[in-house]
């Protein structure tokens, strides 16, 4: 398996949006009702549901409208970036799959990746850790 980049993330969003069927022209508009936290909470239950999710299975199955495929994206992008999931495909070109990172507590909290990060300072002060320099004789 090959390890997808943020850019072919991108290009699958791309190709759904292209599916995606443009509104019908109307003269009232209609606000949904679509939150990124809300989405990154329905991802997260998918994962710990089926492991393993199909970015296009993952945008199919709600609602066939732009913004969902926005809000679903940006989910993914934020939950990538908390190194929460892993983007992969099994080889260029292919479909991209949304993983949950082993290893590692769903939510909030330290990683249990021992190649992750390993939190802030502050969270190290909260929890007692010394950390690498704190509680050495002499760094005040």
């Amino acid at each position: 398996q090959v390890e997808a980049t943020v850019n072919e993330l991108i290009l699958a969003f791309g190709r759904m949006l292209l599916r995606a069927p443009a509104p019908e022209p109307v003269h009232l508009v209609a606000r949904e009702q679509v939150s990124a936290a809300d989405r990154v909470g329905e991802i997260r239950r998918l994962l710990k549901k089926k492991g393993r999710l199909l970015f296009s299975d993952l945008v199919a199955g709600g609602p066939a409208s732009r913004i969902f495929l926005v809000v679903t994206l940006v989910a993914l992008l934020e939950m990538a970036r908390s190194r929460e999931i892993v983007v992969e495909q099994d080889e260029l070109f292919s479909e991209i799959w949304i993983a949950r990172r082993r290893g590692r507590k769903t939510g909030a909290g330290r990683s249990k990746d021992p190649g992750g990060p390993a939190g802030t300072e502050e969270e190290g002060k909260q929890s007692g850790d010394p950390g690498p320099d704190r509680g050495k004789a002499g760094n005040g």
